[in-house]
């Protein structure tokens, strides 16, 4: 499943593309393009519903090839806004966010984490798999 976000932000067009796949188990979310608020709000949901349909509770987001910085005070607002979208669906999620400062900085998961969410953030997906193993049943 393939989606591009596209929203004109400011005068200029933003785009944002996900790609979601199911590997061993996990819903891998392949984010790519100029990262925002507003996409990377639509793209949690996207996720979100996407693993509900198919019963997967462990997401991988790797978001290592997308760009751009947000402000902290959306970074609370994308934690904040993902917590209380995944926490009323039926599976119990266990997210891992794949990327690199400046784009992944570990304040999104930590604030959904506040909120009942398990989440951790890697900077490679080899860690990230491993750690969301964990979670499988034997």
């Amino acid at each position: 499943m393939r989606c591009l976000i596209d929203v004109c932000h400011l005068g200029r067009q933003v785009s944002m593309e996900l790609s979601i796949e199911f590997r061993d188990g996990i819903l891998w979310a392949t984010v790519t393009g100029q990262v925002t608020l507003g996409e990377s709000t639509k793209m949690c949901s996207v996720t979100c519903d996407a693993a509900v349909q198919s019963g997967v509770d462990r997401i991988l987001v790797d978001a290592s090839g997308a760009d751009g910085d947000i402000s902290d005070l959306d970074r609370y607002r994308l934690g904040e806004t993902m917590a209380a979208y995944y926490i009323t669906k039926p599976l119990d999620f266990k997210i891992a966010i794949v990327g690199n400062p400046p784009l992944v900085n570990g304040f999104v998961p930590l604030v959904a984490s506040n909120r009942g969410i398990t989440t951790e953030t890697f900077s490679e997906t080899t860690p990230a798999v491993k750690w969301l193993n964990h979670f499988c049943c034997p």
